[in-house]
């Protein structure tokens, strides 16, 4: 379809016009959406919040696993950092009835990321792979980078 002018793009797209067509610009319904959307989620984080609603983190695009997006994006939306590692952690276990984990306790079920880096000054340090030294899942180190 880019041959035709419509493009995935934040910027107006030019479409052909026949002869003697007025040239207008236009800007795909699509990314238009996608910006209002993005607008209320946003807005329906920060509102969730301030009512002191339990806030998880998961998301329905992207890879399976790769949490660390979405993680970025409530950062994005307005929460801290702290509050997006806790949304993933503490909170995404409490929606989900988890008891036995979402913090790391004495004689609790956890799973332990270790970055390169240090994630509450710098949140896009997650979604760096590279940036992984260490990965423990159930108590099991299953990746040692150090």
């Amino acid at each position: 379809m880019a041959e035709r002018g419509w493009r995935a793009r934040a910027d107006p797209v030019h479409l052909p016009r026949p002869r003697g067509a007025v040239h207008r610009e236009v800007r795909p319904p699509l990314v238009e959406q996608a910006k209002r959307q993005l607008e209320e989620a946003y807005a329906t984080l920060l509102a969730a919040r301030k009512a002191g609603v339990t806030i998880a983190l998961g998301h329905d695009s992207g890879p399976p696993g790769d949490a660390a997006i979405e993680l970025v994006r409530m950062v994005e939306g307005g929460l801290s950092t702290a509050e997006a590692l806790a949304a993933g952690t503490a909170g995404s276990a409490a929606a989900l009835g988890l008891t036995d984990r979402g913090t790391l306790q004495v004689g609790k079920r956890a799973d332990l990321l270790v970055v390169d880096g240090d994630p509450l000054g710098r949140h896009r340090v997650l979604n760096n792979r590279a940036a992984v030294r260490i990965v423990v899942k159930n108590g099991d180190l299953v990746l040692d980078r150090r």
